[in-house]
C-alpha cells in the first residue's frame, strides 16, 4: 500500500452513511468494514483512518469503538443532517435522506482532503449503485462499494410491474454508469452487478457485503421452513406461501418473520387455502430470534425478484441452513459463493412455473441432511481484501 504523505504514513478516508455495531444488513456492513479497516491499519506503522459517517449513529459508534484495541487508529468525523431534514426523516435512512446528507458530508471531506494526503478513499455504504458516491479526488485509489445495480423490475402479486418501477430500473442503470466515473475501483455485491460494471472502465471485483461468523450446526427440523424479511413486492413472499400449498409439501410448515404491506393479503390467502395450521406469521422479531429460527430450520426461503447480496442468506449459510432462491436474484451469487449451500431455482416469466420450480427447490434441499456451516463470510477475509484493494 502506498504512503499517504512524505513521512511514510498510510492514511485512508472511509465513508459510511449508516453504521450500526452489532446489526445486520446495511448498518452491519458499515460497522464491519470500519472495524476491519481499522484492524488492517493498526498493523501498519503510521496507519490511520478518517471516518466520515452519519451523526445519527454517533453514540453507538463511539461506544463500540471505545471497547476496541484499535480505537486510536480512527479519527471520527460525524456529519449531521440539517435540522429541517432531521425533522423530516428522524432516524430513517432513506435514499432521499442520503441525498440530503451529501452536501454536508462533502464539505467535511473537502476540508479533510485539504489537510491530508490520502492513500485511498473508500465508501462502504449506501449499497445501491444508482445513488451518487462521495469519493473526493485524491492521489490514491477511490473505492466504491460493495454496491449493487437494480437490474430487474419488481412485479406485484398479480404479475405486473408498474411503469414507475420499470422506469426506475432503467434510470438506475444509467445512474450507475454515470456515478461509476467517480471511482477507480468498484466492489460488486453480485454477479449481475459485476458483469454490468465491467463496462464502466473502472477496475471491478466481486465481494458481497456480508460479514457473518460461522456457527455450529444446531439440531434442526427438515420440514420447517423460514421466510425472513419485509413482506413487500420485491421479496415476492407469495411464492413461498403458494408453494407450500402443493400436496408434495403437505408435511412442511412455514414460519414467516417480518411485516409489511402484503401481510394482510397473505394472511387472507392462508385462511382461504386452509393453511393456517402450517403457516405462522410472527411479525417483526429481534435479530437474535431471527437467527435462531433460521439456524434450526430445514431451509431459508428467499423468493425475491431483486436482491443485492442478502445478508440473511449469508447468515443461513453460516449456520449450515440451505437457502432456496431464484437464479436471477443476487441471492444466487451468495448461495454459489457459500459452496452451493442450497438450491438455485431457474426463474420463469410464468407465475405457475415459478411456483412449481420453487416447490421443487424446497423438496430438493429437504432430501439432504449433509449441509455444513460455511466460513466464507467470516470477517477475517476483509483485512487482506481491503489492504489489497487500497494498494
Amino acid at each position: 500500500m502506498r504512503s499517504g504523505d512524505g513521512n511514510g504514513s498510510v492514511r485512508v478516508l472511509a465513508i459510511s452513511f449508516v453504521t450500526k455495531p452489532g446489526h445486520g444488513s446495511e448498518g452491519g456492513v458499515g460497522w464491519s468494514f470500519l472495524r476491519e479497516s481499522a484492524l488492517a491499519m493498526s498493523g501498519i506503522s503510521g496507519g490511520a483512518i478518517d471516518f466520515v459517517y452519519d451523526e445519527r449513529d454517533n453514540v453507538e459508534v463511539r461506544r463500540a469503538i471505545s471497547e476496541e484495541d484499535w480505537a486510536e487508529t480512527v479519527s471520527l468525523h460525524p456529519v449531521s443532517l440539517s435540522d429541517r431534514a432531521f425533522k423530516t426523516y428522524g432516524d430513517s435512512r432513506t435514499r432521499t435522506s442520503y441525498l440530503r446528507w451529501i452536501p454536508r458530508a462533502k464539505a467535511v471531506m473537502g476540508e479533510l482532503v485539504r489537510l491530508n494526503n490520502y492513500s485511498a478513499a473508500h465508501q462502504f455504504t449506501f449499497a445501491t449503485a444508482s445513488l451518487p458516491p462521495l469519493l473526493p479526488r485524491i492521489s490514491g485509489p477511490r473505492v466504491w462499494g460493495p454496491v449493487a445495480v437494480p437490474h430487474k423490475p419488481v412485479h406485484e402479486w398479480n404479475g405486473r410491474s408498474s411503469l414507475r418501477e420499470r422506469t426506475s430500473v432503467v434510470a438506475g442503470k444509467a445512474n450507475s454508469q454515470l456515478f461509476s466515473r467517480s471511482a477507480d475501483r468498484i466492489v460488486c455485491q453480485n454477479d449481475a452487478t459485476f458483469d454490468f460494471m465491467r463496462r464502466s472502465g473502472a477496475e471491478v471485483v466481486l465481494e458481497p457485503n456480508i460479514v457473518v461468523e460461522p456457527r455450529a450446526r444446531l439440531e434442526h427440523d427438515p420440514r420447517r421452513l423460514v421466510l425472513s424479511g419485509g413482506l413487500i413486492n420485491r421479496k415476492r413472499p407469495w411464492l413461498a406461501v403458494e408453494a407450500l400449498n402443493s400436496p408434495a409439501l403437505r408435511d412442511y410448515r412455514l414460519d414467516i418473520l417480518g411485516d409489511g404491506p402484503l401481510r394482510k393479503d397473505l394472511e387472507s390467502y392462508v385462511r382461504l387455502e386452509r393453511l393456517s395450521s402450517r403457516v405462522t406469521f410472527h411479525g417483526r422479531v429481534s435479530h437474535a430470534s431471527a437467527i435462531e429460527y433460521v439456524a434450526t430450520a430445514g431451509a431459508l426461503l428467499l423468493p425475491s425478484r431483486r436482491e443485492g447480496a442478502p445478508w440473511v442468506v449469508g447468515e443461513a449459510a453460516a449456520c449450515g441452513t440451505p437457502s432456496v432462491v431464484f437464479s436471477d436474484s443476487g441471492a444466487a451469487t451468495i448461495v454459489r459463493l457459500s459452496g452451493n449451500l442450497g438450491a438455485v431455482v431457474a426463474s420463469s416469466a410464468d407465475r405457475g412455473s415459478n411456483i412449481n420450480r420453487f416447490r421443487n427447490g424446497i423438496f430438493e434441499v429437504g432430501e439432504s441432511s449433509n449441509w455444513q456451516p460455511t466460513r466464507r463470510w467470516s470477517r477475517t477475509r476483509l483485512g487482506p481484501f481491503l489492504r489489497n484493494i487500497w494498494s
